[in-house]
This record gives C-alpha cells, sequence and structure tokens, in this order.
C-alpha cells in the first residue's frame, strides 16, 4: 500500500523538483519508504506503507534484466497462487512482494496481464523496450489515480493535491457545482480543470504515438445462473470465505471496522472462523445524539466472537475538529459525512498499532442493500417521480407548495435518485447559483449519469450505483480516511468474482423473498444472530441534519466568517445567511448547507 506518481514527456527532461513535490504531497499515503525512478524524459515514483514483504518490497522494482520498472499502489490477493505459477514456469524473483509478480506475468501476457489479478490497486509500469508507459486501476475503484494529458505530456498521481500543485491546475467552477449536487464530484471529473479520475477498470497506454485508453473490465448485469436457491447461497458463501482469507494475508497487525450492521458483522464472523483462534481487533463509533443501535450490536457481536473491541465516541464538536483535522488530507471534497467516523476509527486503530483495516464497504451496492433499488412504495417521493410526465408535473407543482425543493426534485426519477444518495435541496441550490444556467446543466447532468434511475428493476438501479455511487463516494472516502490515518483499507465484499456473481444470478434470488439483501442474509443465517439479521439500516454516518439545526452558529462562523472567494463566484453567501438563519429552512436544508461547509473549508484550505 502507497501512493504513486509519475511523469512522461515527448520531448522535455523531467524537473526534479516535480518529483519531490509530487513524493512530499502524499507523505501520510507512505510513511515507511520512499522511491523515485527516472529516464531522461519519464519518471515514476512511491511512497510505501509497508504491508507484505516488509524488508524487500522497495519500489520502484524492475525485472531481470531491468527493460520493465514498476510502481504500484495496493495489494495483489492472489499473489501466492500467482508467484507459484510463475515460478513453475521458469521466472526468478528477488523479493517476496506481491507486486513484483506484476512484472513476470506482464512479460507472459503483456497488458492482459491484469485480468489475472485479484486486487485493489493502481500502478505505472514502464516499458523501456518500446518506450511506454502503461497506467491502470482495479476493477471496482478502489484505489485511486489521477492524471494529465496536456501538450504531449501525461502525468499522475495517487494524490490530486500535488498534481494539482505541479501543474499549477486552476478550479473547475463545474466540477464544484457538481459536487453540490452530488456530495462528490463525479468522475471523470476532478475539482480541478485539466486533470481527470482514471476510471475503475481502465487503463492508459501513454507512449511517443500519442494516449490510448482501454475499459478492461465493466460492472455489468449478465444474468446466467441457473442452479437453486441453495446453490446460489453455497456457492456465496464459498467465496465470501475465500475473498476474507485472501485479505486477511498480511506481515503487520490487522483490525475490522465494525459498524454493527450486516456487511461488517458478516466479516468479522468468516475472519473469526479463519483466524485460528487468535483474537481480533475490532473498532467501532457510538455518535452523540444518533440514538441508534450500531453500538449495542458491534458490542453484541464482538462479545460472541470474543473480539477485543474499541468503541470510539464521537460528540458535534469531536466531528468538526476531525473534519478540521482530515480536510488537508482530502484531495477533493466529500461531504458524505461517514469519511469522518471512517477516518476517527482508522487513526484510533493506528494508534494501538494496527496497520490494515478491513470494513464491509459495499455490501449494500451489490446486495440490495438500499430501498431505492426497489419499487417505490404508493405515495413515497420516488412513486411520484415516476408517474407519467403530465400527472408529474401536476402533483410536484402542488406538494411544492408546502416544500419547494419537492416541485424540482419530482420532475424527474433521477433527480430523486440524487437526493437519496446525497441529500441536496435543490431549492437552495437553485436560490444560491449565481447562475440559472448553472442549474440547468447540473439538472442535465444529473438526467444523464441516473437516466435509468425510474426503472422498475432493482438489477439497473443497483448498476447505478455500482458504476458510480460506490466508487466516487462509498470507496473514495474510505481509501482517502484510512490513508490519512495511514492505515490501509480493504474491502472483501466487493472482490471482483463475488460481484461478477451476484449480478450473475436472477433478481428474485439475490434480492431473495424480495427482501434487501436477501440471499446475503440467507448465507449469514447460521452466521449472526438473527435479531442482527433482521434490524433496521442506519448506515455508517453522523447525525449531521440533528448538528446543523442545533448548533448553526458553527457553520455561520466556518462558512460566513472565513467565505471563500471562489465559492463567492457560485453561490449567493445573502441566500446562505437567510438559510442559517431561519430554523426551518436550516432543518430542511441541512445536508446543502454542511456539504457547502466542507466545500468552503477546503477551498480555502487548498490556498493557503
Amino acid at each position: 500500500m502507497c501512493g504513486i506518481f509519475g511523469v512522461f514527456r515527448r520531448q522535455s527532461a523531467v524537473d526534479e523538483r516535480v518529483n519531490r513535490l509530487l513524493a512530499d504531497s502524499m507523505i501520510h499515503r507512505g510513511p515507511d519508504d520512499e522511491g523515485v525512478l527516472a529516464g531522461r524524459n519519464w519518471s515514476i515514483g512511491m511512497r510505501r506503507l509497508s504491508i507484505i514483504d516488509l524488508a524487500g518490497g522497495h519500489q520502484p522494482i524492475s525485472n531481470e534484466d531491468d527493460t520493465l520498472h514498476l510502481v504500484f499502489n495496493g495489494e495483489i490477493y492472489n499473489h501466492q497462487e500467482l508467484r507459484a505459477g510463475l515460478i513453475a514456469r521458469g521466472h526468478r524473483f528477488k523479493t517476496h512482494s506481491d507486486v513484483e509478480v506484476l512484472l513476470h506475468l506482464y512479460e507472459e501476457n503483456g497488458r492482459d496481464s491484469i485480468l489475472k489479478l485479484n486486487g485493489m490497486f493502481a500502478f505505472a509500469l514502464f516499458d523501456s523496450r518500446d518506450q511506454s508507459l502503461w497506467v491502470a486501476r482495479d476493477r471496482l475503484g478502489v484505489k485511486p489515480l489521477f492524471y494529465s494529458w496536456q501538450e504531449g505530456d501525461f502525468s499522475f498521481s495517487s494524490d490530486l493535491s500535488g498534481l494539482a500543485h505541479v501543474l499549477d491546475a486552476p478550479f473547475s467552477k463545474q466540477a464544484l457545482i457538481d459536487y453540490l449536487g452530488y456530495s462528490y464530484v463525479p468522475a471523470p471529473q476532478t475539482p480541478y480543470l485539466g486533470i481527470a479520475k482514471l476510471q475503475p477498470g481502465e487503463e492508459i497506454r501513454v507512449s511517443g504515438s500519442g494516449l490510448e485508453k482501454r475499459i478492461y473490465w465493466r460492472a455489468e448485469s449478465s444474468v446466467r445462473w441457473t442452479g437453486s436457491t441453495l446453490d446460489a447461497a453455497e456457492e456465496l458463501d464459498a467465496l465470501l470465505k475465500d475473498s476474507v482469507k485472501l485479505q486477511l494475508i498480511s506481515e503487520v497487525p490487522l483490525g475490522i471496522s465494525l459498524s454493527g450492521g450486516v456487511d461488517s458483522s458478516a466479516i468479522a464472523n468468516y475472519a473469526a472462523e479463519l483466524s485460528d483462534g487468535q483474537h481480533l481487533r475490532t473498532f467501532t463509533i457510538d455518535f452523540e445524539g444518533k440514538d441508534g443501535s450500531d453500538t449495542r450490536f458491534a458490542s453484541l457481536l464482538s462479545a460472541k466472537l470474543r473480539t477485543d473491541h474499541t468503541v470510539v465516541r464521537v460528540g458535534s464538536k469531536d466531528q468538526f475538529k476531525a473534519l478540521e483535522e482530515l480536510i488537508g488530507r482530502m484531495d477533493e471534497p466529500m461531504s458524505d459525512s461517514a469519511i469522518v467516523p471512517t477516518y476517527l476509527i482508522s487513526k484510533a486503530a493506528r494508534e494501538r498499532g494496527i496497520r490494515v483495516l478491513l470494513s464491509g464497504a459495499g455490501g449494500d451496492e451489490i446486495f440490495g442493500g438500499y430501498p431505492r433499488h426497489f419499487p417505490a412504495p404508493y405515495f413515497s417521493a420516488a412513486w411520484f417521480a415516476a408517474l407519467p410526465i403530465p400527472l408529474r408535473f401536476l402533483t410536484s407543482q402542488a406538494l411544492g407548495l408546502g416544500n419547494p425543493a419537492l416541485r424540482m426534485r419530482l420532475r424527474n426519477p433521477a433527480r430523486n435518485f440524487v437526493v437519496n444518495i446525497s441529500g441536496v435541496n435543490f431549492e437552495f441550490l437553485s436560490q444560491g447559483l449565481s447562475s440559472e444556467k448553472e442549474m440547468r446543466r447540473l439538472f442535465e447532468r444529473i438526467e444523464h449519469d441516473f437516466a435509468c434511475a425510474g426503472s422498475r428493476y432493482a438489477y439497473p438501479l443497483m448498476m447505478l450505483d455500482v458504476n458510480d455511487y460506490l466508487p466516487n463516494n462509498i470507496l473514495a472516502l474510505t481509501d482517502k480516511a484510512t490513508m490519512a490515518a495511514s492505515v490501509e483499507g480493504r474491502v472483501p465484499l466487493i472482490d471482483h468474482r463475488i460481484v461478477e456473481f451476484a449480478f450473475s444470478i436472477p433478481e428474485s434470488l439475490n434480492l431473495l423473498d424480495g427482501k434487501q439483501k436477501g440471499l446475503f442474509k440467507y448465507v449469514l443465517r447460521d452466521r449472526l444472530p438473527g435479531v442482527l439479521l433482521s434490524r433496521e439500516k442506519e448506515g455508517f454516518n453522523a447525525p449531521i441534519h440533528d448538528w446543523v439545526f442545533r448548533w448553526p452558529d458553527r457553520l455561520r462562523e466556518g462558512l460566513l466568517g472565513n467565505f471563500s472567494p471562489t465559492l463567492a463566484e457560485i453561490i449567493d453567501r445573502r441566500v446562505v445567511e437567510r438559510w442559517l438563519s431561519d430554523p426551518s429552512l436550516r432543518k430542511r436544508g441541512a445536508s446543502s448547507l454542511y456539504s457547502l461547509y466542507v466545500l468552503n473549508l477546503w477551498l480555502i484550505t487548498r490556498r493557503k
């Protein structure tokens, strides 16, 4: 686990100061080691957090004849199996690092070698034989990679801030407005002009002849399963167990982020079974004012599995303080409040010697864990938004008399879908944005990205989340929060084999008995307490609505007391003042006000 960076230029040499800036921007990603390799017009480098082969895993790493050079961020979970096959075919290894496996696979299979990897990764491989650079990102987008292609010069980094600094990239107002709608910056955009996100399952090859991109893997629904429910349950159980087994491999202390929900509880159960009697370390959050059951269920499972359990207690002051601490290491704005508890758990784990954390991220997206994946109940917002257009217009107008935000939300299923993700209040944005044109463009983007949100079937809706919300929000915040504490975050539920299997079975089987996570819970019926399997979903987030409503002065001070000049070009601060001052408006717009608070803090930090 580390951060990687590099530059490839057609003509000019690479300035050594560029490598220094890129390396220094991501020390938190790799505090244990650093390495750079450079040629006349190219360089690759890394910062390392040592997890596998602590002594011999230095990067960049090269093959036997020094024609291939590699930097790699992440883990190849099936490296032992791949290594054995490569040795049998005559390959000689210099280290015990999982990373070296890719070099030898590339010697045999070229870029198709990526299809043999089971892992989370972003990497760059320079091939001196044809003077080409190959960069790629894992299938689901667990690890990030940002890049720029300008006038034949290519540069990349695991950390967006360093790359933006090197390129002196200006902010993208369009991307910042999209953030206010989505709660994250949707790919391939970044908050900076001229810098893009490499998409999940995407690769780039750069050479003297230019840049070429390819999608080598895509999450798709391809129903082909013909077995019984019991057959599917046995297959899923075997995949889950093998994924957790592979991701338990570590040469440093490992723990589990245990929220008390079904997903993380499943990970803890499999890990306990596979840990050979060793006590597991588990961590959970207890939020002041949330009045939830997560802590109780986490403690219940901890007692059952006999884990060494830590409860991190968080109040509103802790949340805002941690956000201010974290914001400098958030290379792009994210307003999902779950990033802060994820960071606090990672920080607590690191303070107790843990360097790897497993989490249950991804289970909701592939097993149908959100109400938005199911047919809308009568007279719900989703039901109104899916009515025929004339009825939709009339009902949105009528319902909008009491709540103007509904007038815009219910005009289109895509708008309603994104509200379920981000909590955005369109009334606030329409009043606050300095340009009506920008509001129309935001709606157009939402309606394009979530075009199938009106589907009556679950898989198209789940695919929206797998291809957008999962990599851009869930996995991005997991990576940023864990890496900010110099901890490696692993996500066993989105092993690509599990994802492929989940969407190969019929909807009626995955969502067994028409229930959220139907088959998944069926598999877990003898593993987890029934009361845990039947509990209501809470979500791993802070009670932001309550805190914004009760403590407006904190937001007023953080926003209006130091309003970013960039934000002032986008949002009318008088509208912000009015919504903060009116208790009714503040309650309705809490998510958008918090999102704006995070963005303002992020913008100010970037320009210090």
